[in-house]
C-alpha cells in the first residue's frame, strides 16, 4: 500500500474552507455526481478532515451531457471563472473561484455509475476506484487504499470505519 507523506500525516483541512466548498456545490447539486476526494468524503463515516484521508484540493464532478451547459451557466452565474488548461476537451473543463482561497472544480461530461449517500450523488465506489488509473491522481489517500482492500474482500466501503482509520501511517 502506498502511504501518505509521513511528514504531512495528521494535517487537517480548514473546516471553513470545506464548508464554503459545500455551500458552493449546493447551487449545482441536482445535476452533478461527485467524484474523487469529495465522493470519498461522503462515502466515509463522519470524520475529522485529515488531509491524508482524501483529497479536498479540487472538486471533481461528472455531469450528464444534457445538463452540462446548465451546470456551466450556473457556475458562471455564481461567479466561477472558466480556466483554460492543457487538458481541456469536449469532455473536460475547469472552473475556479476565489473566496478566502482558490476553489477549483474539474467538470467532466459523462454518465457514470452513481449512488446517493448522505443526500449527495457520488460515483459508485468500485467504479470510482477504477478512475484512479485514468482520471484521478491522489490514490495514496487512505480512503482509496482501504477501499481497494475492502473491494478485494467484497465489503462495501460506505460508512466503513477503515476509511478514516488513523493507524495507517
Amino acid at each position: 500500500m502506498k502511504t501518505h507523506d509521513s511528514k504531512r500525516f495528521g494535517e487537517v483541512y480548514n473546516l471553513s474552507f470545506i464548508s464554503q466548498q459545500i455551500k458552493e456545490l449546493e447551487a449545482i447539486k441536482p445535476w452533478i455526481t461527485l467524484s474523487g476526494g469529495w465522493a470519498w468524503h461522503f462515502i466515509s463515516p463522519l470524520h475529522t478532515e485529515y488531509k491524508h484521508l482524501h483529497d479536498h484540493t479540487d472538486i471533481d464532478i461528472f455531469v450528464l451531457p444534457i445538463n452540462f451547459l446548465k451546470v456551466q451557466l450556473t457556475l458562471e452565474e455564481n461567479e466561477w471563472k472558466r480556466i483554460k488548461t492543457k487538458y481541456d476537451n469536449n469532455t473536460f473543463i475547469r472552473y475556479e473561484k476565489h473566496l478566502d482561497r482558490k476553489m477549483v472544480i474539474d467538470l467532466f461530461k459523462g454518465e457514470i455509475p452513481n449512488i446517493e449517500v448522505k443526500g449527495w450523488k457520488v460515483t459508485e465506489p468500485n467504479y470510482l476506484l477504477s478512475l484512479y488509473k485514468t482520471v484521478h491522481q491522489s490514490d495514496n489517500c487512505i480512503a482509496v487504499q482501504k477501499s481497494l482492500e475492502l473491494q478485494k474482500k467484497g465489503i462495501s466501503p460506505i460508512d466503513n470505519q477503515l476509511l478514516i482509520n488513523l493507524d495507517c501511517k
